[in-house]
């Protein structure tokens, strides 16, 4: 599908932004312009995207992308969103994590209750999202519901209630009800 970036919002989700382009500056004394430190800039030069968001708010920083877009689109300041996450390891990110994770794990198991730290890693993905009845070719899957909340209970382990809370509100959101598993 084309999508003309000149006349569509683009939205990216990263949790450490530019920090490794502005390490090798430090280190290497790489070329870097003030700028580059912008997704914009790339995106604007490379595909003529004129408007772009940076959300450089942690690991639930292309969630809050997906939420702004789905906001756009429900209140009419756009028909499509380009929502994409980003993220490339850093050293000091790789630093950090060595500091505060003692354990570290041997399998990823998010769901699981018992699991231990985090595995880092890096990658990209983007998505275009696009009001209902809008869009061209084939869909791939809806959007029904986003939430997301900022208990502020710890930094890596929400409060449980403010989980809940999210999950509801997004089942609201979506116009679903819960469903029982039979997992």
């Amino acid at each position: 599908m084309d999508v003309d970036l000149s006349q569509v919002p683009v939205l990216v989700g990263t949790t450490m932004r530019e920090q490794r382009s502005l390490e090798l500056w430090w280190r290497d004394h790489a070329d870097v312009a003030l700028g580059d430190l912008h997704f914009g800039t790339a995106l604007e030069e490379t595909f003529g995207a004129s408007t772009t968001y940076t959300f450089a708010n942690g690991c639930s920083a292309a969630l809050y992308a997906l939420g702004m877009a789905t906001d756009m689109i429900k209140l009419g300041l756009a028909d499509t969103v380009v929502v994409a996450g980003t993220d490339a390891v850093t050293e000091s990110g790789f630093g950090t994590l060595d500091r505060v994770q003692n354990h570290i794990p041997d399998a990823l198991r998010p769901f699981d209750a018992s699991h231990k730290g985090m595995l880092m890693g890096e990658g990209a993905a983007a998505v275009v999202v696009q009001r209902a009845g809008t869009g061209r070719g084939l869909v791939h899957a809806r959007v029904r519901g986003v939430s997301m909340n900022c208990d502020a209970h710890h930094a890596t382990a929400p409060d449980p209630d403010g989980i809940t809370r999210a999950v509801q509100d997004a089942y609201r959101r979506a116009g679903v009800r819960r469903r029982t598993s039979t997992w």
